[in-house]
This record gives C-alpha cells, structure tokens and sequence, in this order.
C-alpha cells in the first residue's frame, strides 16, 4: 500500500491541514486522514510530499522539523499496523485503518474549550493497589461540608 502526504489547500496563501493518505486498492479508496498539523504551502516540498527547509537554527525551521517528527510517527504507524496485518493474514481496510489511527493518535488530545474546574474525578483502582492515594483525591475538601 502507498501512503503520502498532501495539503488541504496547497495554493492557499496562508497555513492549511496535512493529510495523510493511503491507497487501498483492495476497496479502490483512499484513506485520508487529518494529521491536525498545519504549514503554510511556501514551507512544504511538493516533491517530497514533506516540510522544506528543515536544516537551521530559526524557529521556523524548528517548527518545520517538529511537524516533520510528528509526520513519520503517522507514515511509521501505518508500515506498523500494515506489517501486522500481513503477518497475520487479515485484511486491512480503511475502517480498521481509521479505527486504528483514532486510537492511536487521538488518545493524547482533549478540547481546549472544555474546563475541568470544579469537576471531581473518581479512581477506581482495582483489587485496592493504590487505595491510599486515591484516598488522597477522593476525600471531601473542607466546602462539601
């Protein structure tokens, strides 16, 4: 299976979205998924199909190499979860391939409009391995009084 990266709007004249891509020929599709990374069209090499101007010490080519990082963990997942799938002799399909992707690369995010304040959180630790701490965090605060 091939996999790239393509811009959302590549003659924008201002940041848009990487996609990652995959062809899966089995359905005649393509997978595309939104790497939530963005980079204005004048920084990516179309060539390559990745950040230019990598080398440097400016912050932007800082930037670059940052959003280049995260770019091979999504290409590097892929090759991993199509490995597994072949050795085991299942099927990839772009379903499995989104379910995967979610999982794996959206188990770190959390909306930045939400506010936790005020919101008590519970632990549940099983067999009570860690009952003292939770102690610690589940106790009443002196206002529930």
């Amino acid at each position: 299976m091939n996999s790239s990266f393509r811009l959302k709007y590549p003659k924008e004249n201002k940041e848009t979205l990487i996609y990652f891509t995959a062809s899966f020929k089995n359905e005649g599709k393509t997978f595309i998924y939104s790497t939530g990374e963005k980079i204005h069209p004048k920084d990516w090499d179309f060539k390559n199909k990745r950040p230019n101007n990598l080398s440097g010490r400016k912050k932007d080519a800082e930037n670059r190499r940052i959003i280049d990082g995260q770019l091979s963990r999504y290409k590097d997942y892929f090759i991993e979860i199509t490995n597994l799938h072949k050795s085991i002799k299942e099927e990839l399909t772009i379903a499995k391939t989104k379910e995967k992707f979610n999982i794996e690369f959206q188990k770190n995010t959390f909306p930045k409009k939400i506010n936790l304040e005020g919101i008590k959180i519970v632990l549940d630790c099983a067999n009570g391995a860690a009952y003292k701490s939770c102690l610690l965090y589940t106790s009443p605060s002196p206002r529930d009084s």
